[in-house]
């Protein structure tokens, strides 16, 4: 099938970085300083706009699309939404720096979806004692525990675990599971699900296989994961990661099942294991395709404000879904000001948060209860695309949050 070149990203947006908290002002309403006007909301970000974890940025470029188009529309009751992105680089080192320009500098009312685990764990404490509620691009249920204003839309990745084993063992018939996992919040709770729900069905992994993110060479994995003769591997990683590993795996003879998650669900990911995904990987994802009809819209905005963005990637759909979710959110904030919300107030409204749409199934937060998603569908990779094998259902029941 025509793949979209795995190097496409929009860059004409992206200043040269100068320091590890570059500032990017990028309106709605098309520019200017970080300051509101009485009809102006700010709200904030943290993106990798530069460095090598760039192609992230990805869900930036789609939530702004979703804001510019609120504000294209007269915004909501007259509130203009104003968007602030300060460059992490996606390193929790540079993270926290940014996150204070933002919250004491630019006074952002609300944070929308700032990428990572660790880049968000870095701040988390920090934009509690703010009282700044935040909807971080994470799955690590772990970060959403606690006294703590963090809500999560993705699915947490003890779920999205659980629910790749339940398909493969009552929907493929497989038994021989491996699990591959980084030792981070990335793979540790994904490793926790897959291991639950094996034990649900009376199985254990027949290999568990530790890996290192950053290495250049995965063949000593690889080559682990062949001896255990698994007919399926389960990973959660992005996409550069998985390519990798599969790549590696190919190298030594290795062609099993993959079961992945929703950060390595785009085309880059089928062009980076030189196609050997293709007829041998299922992902899971708690969001629509990216042609399906719910998201012409998006489809529509991201042809026009940014041709030069992978709309197929999962980041930049997940993007427009965070913004819609965002939206609705500040909605409701501004019903209960009669005007521009402050923080407490956005909190409260995220606090209230109750979707079930087409674009966003079975979101509901409280203060108590503040995790993704609990609807997931399942698709495989093909020569033709993405192609659904299993719809919408509700994911197994594990324990989350667990501390690693």
């Amino acid at each position: 099938m025509a793949r979209r070149s795995s190097s496409t990203r929009t860059r004409s947006s992206v200043l040269a970085a100068s320091g590890s908290t570059l500032l990017l002002l990028l309106a709605g309403c098309g520019g200017g300083g970080a300051s509101a006007s009485d009809d102006e909301l700010v709200i904030g970000t943290t993106m990798p706009m530069s460095g090598p974890q760039e192609a992230l940025s990805n869900s930036y470029h789609s939530m702004k699309s979703y804001f510019d188009k609120v504000n294209a529309e007269g915004g909501i009751d007259g509130v203009r939404i104003k968007l602030v992105v300060k460059d992490d680089q996606f390193n929790p080192v540079n993270t926290p720096a940014a996150m204070r320009a933002l919250v004491d500098q630019d006074e952002v009312q609300m944070l929308c979806a700032n990428q990572g685990s660790g880049t968000f764990a870095s701040v988390r404490d920090y934009l509690t004692s703010k009282g700044v509620g935040s909807v971080p691009m994470t799955g690590e249920s772990a970060l959403f525990q606690g006294d703590a204003t963090g809500f999560g839309v993705l699915t947490p990745y003890e779920l999205t675990a659980a629910t790749l084993v339940r398909h493969a063992v009552e929907e493929m018939g497989l038994s021989k599971i491996a699990i591959a996992y980084t030792e981070d919040g990335i793979g540790l709770p994904f490793k926790s699900g897959a291991e639950q729900q094996l034990e649900a069905a009376g199985l254990e992994p027949v290999a568990e296989v530790q890996l290192n993110a950053a290495a250049t060479d995965q063949s000593a994995a690889a080559a682990k994961l062949r001896q255990s003769g698994a007919e399926m591997v389960l990973f959660n990683h992005v996409a550069p990661v998985v390519g990798q590993v599969v790549r590696a795996a190919t190298k030594v003879g290795f062609t099993p099942q993959w079961g992945l998650s929703y950060p390595a669900l785009n085309e880059q990911v089928v062009e980076l294991s030189d196609g050997a995904l293709v007829d041998h990987a299922v992902f899971v994802t708690p969001f629509p395709d990216h042609d399906d009809s719910v998201l012409a819209d998006y489809r529509e905005a991201m042809a026009e404000d940014n041709p030069d963005v992978d709309e197929t990637d999962f980041l930049t759909v997940e993007g427009w879904v965070v913004g819609s979710v965002c939206t609705d959110v500040i909605r409701r904030a501004v019903e209960t000001a009669g005007g521009v919300p402050d923080r407490e107030q956005l909190l409260d409204a995220l606090a209230e948060t109750t979707i079930d749409s087409e674009l966003v199934k079975g979101l509901a937060w409280t203060r108590d209860s503040r995790d993704g998603s609990r609807d997931l569908r399942i698709v495989a990779a093909t020569n033709e695309g993405f192609t659904e094998v299993a719809p919408y259902a509700e994911a197994p029941e594990v324990r989350l949050g667990e501390e690693h």
